[in-house]
């Protein structure tokens, strides 16, 4: 393809996913442990409990640093798409990734660069991710299933509607390259998707990263919330809802047996607005 393709030219694409050698299906329980990435857009340092944040509750994520290790010197970028470059490659994004070079100057990730995806997949791992992509569109070989990753379902912009899925006039949501049209709150439905292929491949290691859009703008809060918001306490309601979703994947690991075999990293792309 030439040219610049917008989102919804994009997730219409065909995709082609390399299948490794070797990984037939068996359910034999592997021993490899399984890794899962929490991924928030914009959260601030002070709306997480375990940060001293007191008016978003977010009991979920304060259990993981309780439990497990919190970081304090954890160093990311000003802006959401070269973050999220640097984790999928372990390289610094100025290095592996470009803003501003297309026309609709969002980041883009070179295509010759090898992801944790791919690293993973090619060892037998299934590889799946959910949400926020924003790592480029311009053609086929810059969407998520051609960069390692078996599965996809969210959106590539920067950021979406939570209701409606509308980013740039057109619906940004996608399932392996194929536009779809789905009634829903971007994050309960991220949740869901995470929750659904971790039962899936539950028995064989796999890689997921959960890249939830909230609470990236427009402000807007679950239940049903109309787009006009209240102010900080939308914004707070909408935090509460990522660390709800959050409890939710954590207690699907639980259930399947997969927790105590897993690696699970919480994280923001950059601090809040």
């Amino acid at each position: 393809m030439e040219g610049n393709l917008t989102a919804a030219e994009a997730t219409d694409a065909t995709t082609k996913k390399a299948k490794p050698a070797g990984r037939q299906g068996t359910k034999t329980k592997d021993k490899r442990p399984n890794l899962v990435i929490f991924m928030m857009d914009d959260v601030g340092y002070g709306d997480i409990g375990c940060f001293g944040g007191t008016r978003a509750k977010t009991p979920n994520v304060d259990r993981m640093a309780t439990e497990g290790m919190r970081m304090t010197d954890f160093y990311v970028h000003p802006v959401c798409g070269v973050t999220r470059a640097a984790l999928l490659t372990g390289s610094y994004a100025m290095r592996v990734a470009e803003v501003g070079n297309r026309k609709n100057g969002h980041p883009v990730l070179h295509p010759e660069e090898i992801t944790i995806a791919e690293v993973l997949r090619d060892a037998g791992y299934h590889t799946g991710m959910v949400g926020k992509w924003h790592l480029g569109h311009f053609t086929q070989a810059y969407l998520p299933n051609q960069r390692g990753f078996d599965s996809f379902y969210g959106f590539l912009g920067g950021a979406i509607g939570y209701y409606d899925h509308l980013f740039a006039g057109g619906i940004d949501w996608q399932r392996d390259g194929v536009t779809v049209e789905e009634e829903g709150y971007s994050t309960e439905m991220i949740a869901r998707e995470a929750m659904r292929l971790i039962e899936k491949n539950s028995g064989q290691p796999y890689f997921l990263l959960v890249s939830f859009n909230a609470p990236h703008t427009p402000i807007q809060g679950p239940g049903g919330r109309k787009p006009e918001h209240n102010g900080r306490k939308t914004y707070l309601e909408m935090v509460r809802s990522m660390d709800t979703a959050i409890g939710q994947i954590i207690e699907t690991l639980v259930k399947q047996g997969d927790l105590t075999n897993t690696v699970v990293i919480f994280a923001s792309d950059n601090g809040g607005q």
